[in-house]
């Protein structure tokens, strides 16, 4: 890609939750279409736990690691998180940071250092092929597995002009596909049960960087 990349957010040196929202704020303002993503994973991270039986602690920790899951996409360039055409290796890579940066961003704020370990791994596959470290089945966190397939179940109902939104029962086909390879099985059995992702029609991002969410 040839474009200019735009200036990134300036990351505090000291980090407070109202500097959380503020970035949070400033992720929906450069990506419109995905508006309302970190709010609606929030809550389906925390029926699906409750469904799970956690206590109420590790769903407070799910609640904030769904709501600000996506932070770090302040340290990629606007061009790569919208893009349309194909990324670069080199692209590519900058996309896949975004978890351990905002981890590392969230975990500034020190009650919330649970749920930036959750944030750091929610683009671990089951299989072991996701990212930043490779992590298999249950040597990734199940707060993170949930999250990536709460992620997952919202990302794929967000529609653009190229790609209008499926319907649920196509999404939940595409999770059960996931199963076992992307997501832990037993946790889109739980899902799909459930319906826990189903919500109301919204706008989307572009097709490469769902590729790039994993």
């Amino acid at each position: 890609m040839n474009t200019a990349p735009t200036p990134l957010l300036p990351v505090p040196c000291i980090v407070t939750l109202e500097h959380l929202f503020h970035l949070h704020a400033s992720v929906e303002s450069r990506c419109p279409e995905r508006r309302g993503h970190g709010i609606r994973t929030a809550g389906s991270v925390v029926r699906l736990g409750r469904r799970l039986g956690l206590p109420e602690t590790q769903l407070q920790d799910l609640h904030w690691a769904g709501l600000f899951h996506d932070l770090g996409l302040v340290t990629i360039p606007s061009e790569l998180v919208m893009a349309s055409q194909e990324l670069t290796p080199e692209e590519y890579r900058q996309v896949q940071s975004h978890p351990r940066f905002g981890a590392r961003i969230v975990e500034q704020v020190p009650w919330l250092h649970a749920a930036s370990i959750l944030i750091a791994h929610h683009h671990e596959h089951w299989d072991g092929t996701g990212y930043p470290f490779g992590l298999r089945e249950h040597m990734i966190p199940l707060g993170a597995r949930i999250l990536a397939l709460a992620d997952a179940c919202d990302a794929w109902q967000i529609e653009s002009p190229e790609h209008p939104r499926p319907d649920a029962e196509t999404v939940f086909g595409i999770l059960r596909h996931g199963a076992g390879t992307l997501y832990d099985p037993q946790l889109v059995t739980l899902l799909c049960q459930f319906r826990i992702g189903q919500r109301p029609k919204c706008q989307s991002s572009s097709p490469t960087y769902r590729e790039a969410r994993g």
